[in-house]
């Protein structure tokens, strides 16, 4: 039997791609780029931020799809003002485009009315962790849920978060369907064995949050440092939470001015991934992911991965 969703033209709200990418980001330009390269027979209509232009360079798109562009103030780098508006647009579109059907690639792009609408659910994290998410919270805890109920279908990339939106919104586990994220392709293939020679440093990737239980990773490089050759290198955007941390006493100031511990803020994909060919040990202690694509990242370039024991 046919899909409901081939015989229409399926708009794609893909406004959440910055011009520095986040993982949302990475998760809608990859997707675009798969369904760019596998389906020629379906009609799409993209739409996208200007900041996103890019990163579509490298993309060939066939004469199926159609980009629209708005402007770059929807884009995820404009912060709350961006976010308020890629969620007003994703409802404008809805009303817009009330005969297609229409994917949104991110939760915070979800649209309240009874739209024929696919969206992803990535996490549920500001629900979990409120202490740490307090401006989203009532978002996730609200408003989230009429969305969800009146969405036809929904993506996620795990199992565990499959249960979670069951349990936490009472959905249907019918509508919802498990899809695992995968690496973007210029991970593919990107373990030589000519890179086992490692470059004597540990590295974590991702933004640096309270969640993401950066200060324990630091803390644990402080008891070990006197024993190895290692740096600890951090990449990723959030250096005002260690700060933070610093103020609040959980985090002590020799630690974190450590002179083996590098801070490279945010990274394009080419250099994070030759710090990940190159790394010594690749290690993850976030307490919570939907998903969790770094680790993913780094074993595809063959780095070993040590990981916290946690969803």
């Amino acid at each position: 039997m046919k899909s409901p969703v081939a015989a229409s033209r399926l708009i794609i709200n893909a406004t959440n791609i910055g011009r520095r990418l986040s993982g949302i980001g990475i998760y809608t330009l990859s997707l675009l780029q798969e369904l760019a390269r596998q389906d020629h027979d379906r009609q799409y209509t993209v739409y996208l931020n200007r900041s996103a232009r890019p990163h579509l360079q490298d993309i060939h798109f066939p004469d199926n799809f159609r980009l629209k562009w708005v402007s770059k103030r929807l884009s995820p780098d404009d912060g709350f003002i961006g976010h308020f508006l890629r969620l007003l647009f994703a409802n404008l579109l809805a009303l817009f485009h009330w005969r297609h059907w229409i994917f949104n690639t991110s939760q915070l792009e979800a649209c309240f009315f009874r739209a024929r609408q696919i969206i992803t659910i990535h996490d549920v994290i500001p629900l979990l962790f409120r202490e740490y998410h307090h401006k989203q919270y009532p978002y996730f805890k609200y408003l989230l849920k009429f969305a969800l109920r009146r969405a036809r279908r929904i993506i996620t990339p795990s199992g565990h978060s499959q249960l979670l939106l069951q349990e936490i919104y009472g959905l249907s586990g019918d509508k919802i369907r498990v899809i695992p994220n995968g690496v973007q392709e210029i991970y593919h293939h990107a373990y030589q064995p000519s890179y086992r020679r490692r470059g004597g440093y540990i590295l974590y990737s991702g933004r640096i949050c309270p969640m993401k239980n950066v200060t324990t990773l630091i803390q644990a490089f402080a008891l070990i440092r006197d024993r190895i050759p290692h740096k600890l290198i951090l990449a990723g955007e959030g250096r005002e939470s260690l700060d933070e941390a610093v103020r609040q006493g959980i985090l002590s100031a020799e630690d974190l001015a450590d002179a083996r511990i590098e801070l490279r803020g945010h990274v394009s994909n080419r250099e994070m991934r030759t710090l990940m060919q190159h790394a010594s040990l690749f290690v993850f202690p976030s307490l919570y992911e939907g998903f969790g694509l770094p680790p993913l990242e780094a074993m595809a370039c063959g780095c070993p991965v040590i990981v916290s024991h946690a969803a």
